[in-house]
């Protein structure tokens, strides 16, 4: 298993801190490029469309659900709140080399999450 960078494991910390019940175990040693929805609905030709952007984030398996999600930290300065969200392709980015069995495949619908690559580093 590739070890995280600091980013993830103080990530890490702070959502172990905020939630002591759930064991959830970050599975890529880096942050990830995430699609992700916004909540708000965007135009789309004549009609509406759900929007959605792009975010940094954490991939983590949670244990008890069986499932990949992606972990999106909060920042008060920001006004973002902490997201954690189903992730359709967590399996493909799982680096632990360990077996982590997921139920079914996460339907691709509203709420959940997509990798779409590394997080550049500039």
């Amino acid at each position: 298993m590739i070890q995280p960078n600091n980013d993830v494991k103080h990530a890490m910390e702070q959502l172990r801190l905020a939630n002591k019940t759930i064991d959830y175990t970050p599975v890529y040693p880096t942050l990830l490029r995430f699609t992700r929805p916004t909540g708000g609905l965007v135009p789309h030709g004549i009609s509406y469309r759900r929007g959605a952007d792009e975010a940094d984030g954490i991939l983590i398996y949670d244990p008890k659900s069986k499932q990949y999600l992606g972990y999106f930290p909060g920042d008060p300065a920001q006004h973002r709140q902490t997201l954690i969200l189903p992730c359709t392709n967590g399996a493909r980015y799982d680096t632990t080399g360990q077996e982590h069995p997921a139920p079914a495949p996460v339907k691709v619908e509203y709420g959940t999450c997509t990798v779409i690559g590394q997080v550049e580093d500039h």
